[in-house]
């Protein structure tokens, strides 16, 4: 899978400049509105691209995470690096006590209830032979490997068991390589479990649900969202003001009138609709009673509706934008914005600059080469002034002693 590659291998050349470039991982890939994700890493030397590359990288691990669990997909946390060595050390702690419950489990599926009784021959909870040997050569092998090894071999076995915590694992992080020690430690102490299982001592070891770890805040987080989804219109309400959405678009439509701003018939509309689409499934008309739950679940309805990611944002914008108002106006006391909405990773629609090659390229077609179209300095929308300033600026945003620059450059 392209998420379990290194970092490293994300990183590709355009021209003479470095590129991070990876596919956006499937579990994401209905959210996120693109195939993949790119960014520059602004460098034609290969180490300061490594080095680029680590912090993109992880720039991106921690948005897809943030993605996840904002789909309730899975028990992701908001970037893990933030973290210290001790949540690190605890999350090994966790693998093994969950490779030994995993063991323990797979052994209770057949013996008898009678197997369980003083001086009973303990071989109705043998592992079959298959397994046995599996660990046997595990257990060679890791005696042998060392950590820069077991990270290239076991990085895969690894993230898919702390992915069950929504743990996300980066190669970038400044304690990678210790936690990679402290894994191949906890899967040698597992194997010294196992194998005490397998000559009849069943030891009590610690269950997983035991370890304290931060990704239990983000399993808190997952149950309140999943809560917010399934009860929807039954969620508790706040207090009554007496005002409606519909009341807080006719004071933000006043608002715009005083500052002079225009409210166009087309914003207007998207604006009735999420009203009448937020109404119809939460079932509250007082603005008082919305809650931070009901967003969110009108957030999830709207994506499991098809909606895709920006729009589903901006229907919730929508709403979130009239309560601000009604804050403003003195309606209710606090407004609803922060953490409601899907994120979209960063770098996901950057426009990169042309270089040189591609410069020259351009400026040697005929309609740079036959002399000037026009004789004014602004050029008014022709096509040898504007191509070469909107790809200048990002997101079209020229500014004007820019395009003043270039417009007279290019009319001489």
């Amino acid at each position: 899978m392209d998420d379990e590659l290194p970092f490293a291998s994300h990183i590709v050349k355009r021209g003479d400049v470095y590129r991070y470039v990876r596919h956006v991982p499937k579990d994401v890939a209905d959210v996120i509105p693109t195939r993949r994700v790119q960014r520059s890493l602004r460098t034609k030397d290969r180490a300061p691209a490594y080095a680029a590359d680590a912090r993109v990288h992880a720039e991106f691990e921690a948005q897809f995470a943030a993605v996840r669990r904002r789909k309730g997909a899975t028990l992701d946390l908001v970037p893990s690096n933030d973290w210290t060595w001790s949540d690190w050390r605890a999350l090994a702690e966790w693998l093994k006590a969950t490779l030994a419950d995993d063991d323990w489990r797979a052994r209770l599926k057949n013996p008898p209830g009678a197997a369980f009784g003083e001086g009973v021959e303990r071989k109705h909870f043998w592992r079959d032979d298959s397994t046995v040997r599996a660990c046997i050569d595990l257990q060679k092998r890791l005696s042998v490997i060392t950590v820069a090894a077991y990270a290239g071999e076991r990085f895969a076995f690894v993230q898919s068991l702390i992915r069950r915590l929504g743990v996300p694992l980066s190669r970038s992080s400044p304690y990678f390589d210790r936690f990679m020690g402290a894994c191949l430690k906890a899967e040698v102490e597992y194997l010294g479990v196992f194998f005490a299982r397998e000559g009849g001592q069943m030891e009590e070891v610690m269950h997983p649900d035991a370890i304290e770890g931060r990704w239990r805040q983000a399993a808190e987080q997952a149950l309140q969202e999943e809560v917010a989804r399934v009860l929807g219109r039954g969620l508790p309400k706040g207090n009554v003001v007496g005002r409606t959405l519909d009341q807080c678009l006719e004071q933000w439509r006043g608002d715009r009138k005083l500052t002079n701003k225009n409210v166009t018939p087309h914003g207007l509309a998207e604006k009735c609709n999420a009203i009448s689409d937020f109404e119809a499934h939460t079932m509250v008309k007082d603005i008082g009673e919305i809650t931070r739950a009901q967003i969110v679940s009108f957030r999830y309805r709207l994506s499991k509706q098809g909606y895709k990611t920006p729009t589903a944002n901006k229907k919730v914008g929508q709403v979130t934008t009239l309560l601000a108002t009604a804050q403003k106006a003195g309606w209710i006391d606090s407004a609803i914005s922060s953490g409601i909405y899907i994120d979209i990773p960063a770098g996901t629609n950057e426009r990169e600059p042309f270089v040189s090659a591609e410069l020259s390229r351009i400026f040697e077609q005929p309609a740079f080469q036959g002399g000037p179209l026009s004789d004014s300095e602004k050029a008014a929308g022709i096509l040898e002034f504007w191509l070469p300033v909107i790809s200048d600026r990002p997101a079209g945003r020229v500014a004007s002693d820019r395009s003043q620059s270039i417009g007279r450059s290019v009319a001489r």
